[in-house]
């Protein structure tokens, strides 16, 4: 009730002020700095737990994600969260420092991005001739075809104008502790209903 209350008010004075701005963007910027602050604070009092942390600050030449300082990158988010345009932002810029720790006990999945859920129509699978070539991405639809022997399937030559496999390399956004684990992920599971991030 006293949310409700605080958001009607807010929203009163966004629509009697003489801003160029549209209401809800006025009542955002009134309501997110302080919730996400408050999130941040939270968050450092989870995170400051793992042990990883401390190892992550240095965890040597051969880690490709490089150092990475959680606390301190939380603190970056907090000290500028007027610059972001909106909560979506913040909570992704978080989700970004979890995504770079490679490690799914650091897991942050906003509730922001968990309102509407995008899906391409259609998932991608990599497969090698004869197990011994270097793989070409295919629609899943088509590896059964394949399989049979059709002669009308072809591989995946571009997405977006760029080749197939820099495109899944320039999109990965996972978890995996490495980019081999985030690249198969992008993969649908013949043996399984995984999708693949790629279709999600």
């Amino acid at each position: 009730m006293k949310k409700a209350l605080i958001l009607a008010s807010a929203a009163l004075v966004a629509a009697q002020s003489g801003t160029s701005q549209p209401p809800c963007a006025v009542v955002a910027s009134k309501l997110a700095s302080p919730s996400a602050s408050v999130l941040i604070d939270q968050l450092k009092q989870v995170w400051q737990l793992h042990s990883e942390t401390v190892w992550l600050k240095n965890p040597g030449n051969d880690w490709e994600y490089g150092p990475l300082d959680i606390m301190d990158e939380l603190d970056m988010v907090k000290s500028n969260l007027a610059s972001y345009e909106s909560e979506y932002a913040v909570q992704l810029a978080i989700q970004k420092i979890t995504v770079r720790t490679g490690n799914f006990h650091f897991n942050y999945y906003p509730d922001i991005l968990q309102i509407f859920n995008f899906r391409r129509r259609f998932n991608v699978a990599s497969i090698s001739s004869d197990g011994k070539t270097l793989p070409k991405l295919y629609v899943h639809g088509d590896v059964v075809a394949l399989a049979d022997g059709d002669d009308g399937v072809s591989d995946i030559k571009s997405i977006n104008g760029m080749s197939p496999y820099d495109f899944l390399k320039a999109n990965l956004y996972s978890q995996y502790i490495n980019s081999d684990g985030r690249m198969n992920n992008m993969f649908s599971k013949g043996d399984t209903d995984h999708l693949g991030a790629f279709a999600r």
